[in-house]
């Protein structure tokens, strides 16, 4: 079991703050895409300071690729799960604490910089 993950999330123009998440915690926040399609949320994730890493949460193309719904539908989903082996994405978490049917996209010792 992952010990608690601090998260931040933010984007050009949003700053959604630090949050602490335990073990079967969830973030939520919902937004409008820009008309360009070109909206972006990144996250810094922090585990007992051991651990960090930081990627983009939010893209279009990642929203197309792994998310549900469509930009004209304006109801996507994209859900991100933390785990100790890194970071999965999918449209669903339906098989909490198997990630079925969720890609393993990062590693904690990703860097995207």
């Amino acid at each position: 079991m992952i010990d608690p993950v601090t998260v931040h999330i933010k984007s050009g123009d949003d700053d959604l703050g630090d949050h602490t998440l335990k073990y079967n915690d969830n973030e939520n926040w919902s937004f409008c895409e820009n008309f360009w399609e070109t909206t972006l949320f990144y996250a810094y994730f922090n585990c007992k300071n051991t651990k960090t890493v930081s990627f983009n949460v939010w893209d279009h193309d990642t929203g197309d690729f792994y998310g549900s719904g469509s930009a004209r539908s304006h109801e996507r989903k994209l859900v991100w799960l933390v785990r100790d082996d890194g970071f999965y994405v999918g449209q669903n978490l339906t098989s909490f604490p198997v990630p079925d049917g969720m890609t393993h996209l990062y590693d904690w010792s990703y860097h995207s910089y």
